[in-house]
């Protein structure tokens, strides 16, 4: 998932793509534990994504202190 496609997100649609993310890398954890995940180079570009996921929701909820000042 690009920046350009996070940034076009809502706030509630980040959300929810954060958890789902985060549903997704818990699947692939347990998947990995019992040796069923082939290609665990998903499991990187998955805990990438949640990150910069994360990191837009960090830069919203700071943009209205800076506005404010």
């Amino acid at each position: 998932m690009l920046m350009s496609d996070i940034r076009r997100l809502d706030d509630e649609q980040l959300k929810l793509e954060a958890d789902s993310l985060r549903r997704k890398l818990f699947e692939m954890r347990s998947q990995k534990a019992t040796a069923k995940i082939e290609d665990t180079s998903v499991m990187r570009q998955t805990r990438r994504d949640l990150a910069r996921v994360e990191t837009e929701r960090t830069v919203r909820r700071a943009r209205p202190l800076t506005e404010a000042e």
